[in-house]
């Protein structure tokens, strides 16, 4: 884990991850407009991603502190058009709830390219060794 790059390396640099400043607002995605839901419904609205995630595959992962919120968050994939993207959530309370513009829904992050890959490449002729022998019991027996 390399705090000054923010970057947290697995596998001898296998796989490499961006650390989140939880802090920091540039890691949160805000809901547009004032939402009332219902009780048991879900739905998709629109969010508000910050300035440096504009045009972006971005990855919406819900708030560590999922008490804080009436409703559940779905952790998404979303494709932004200019500031803007959507976002599923969950009412599971008997309650109406209404949440208000620019509230903190999930954090947000960017997705990491894979910059190669090979295909899986099936063998045309199955390995076939006709020259195994089962060992006879005779054998086997000086060896235990």
């Amino acid at each position: 884990m390399d705090y000054r790059t923010g970057v947290l390396s697995l596998f001898d640099d296998l796989i490499l991850c961006p650390l989140e400043g939880f802090n920091s607002l540039q890691n949160y995605e805000t809901l547009r407009q004032t939402i009332c839901m219902q009780p048991y419904t879900e739905g998709i609205f629109p969010i508000q991603v910050p300035q440096k995630y504009r045009d972006m595959s971005v990855l919406i992962e819900p708030l560590i502190n999922e008490c804080a919120l009436p409703v559940k968050v779905a952790g998404t994939i979303c494709s932004t058009r200019g500031l803007c993207g959507v976002l599923r959530v969950l009412n599971a309370t008997a309650e109406t709830v209404t949440i208000r513009r620019f509230t903190k829904l999930g954090t947000i992050t960017t997705l990491n390219t894979i910059s190669s890959i090979q295909p899986f490449v099936r063998p045309k002729q199955p390995i076939e060794d006709d020259n195994i022998e089962n060992p006879k019991p005779e054998i086997l027996g000086g060896i235990c």
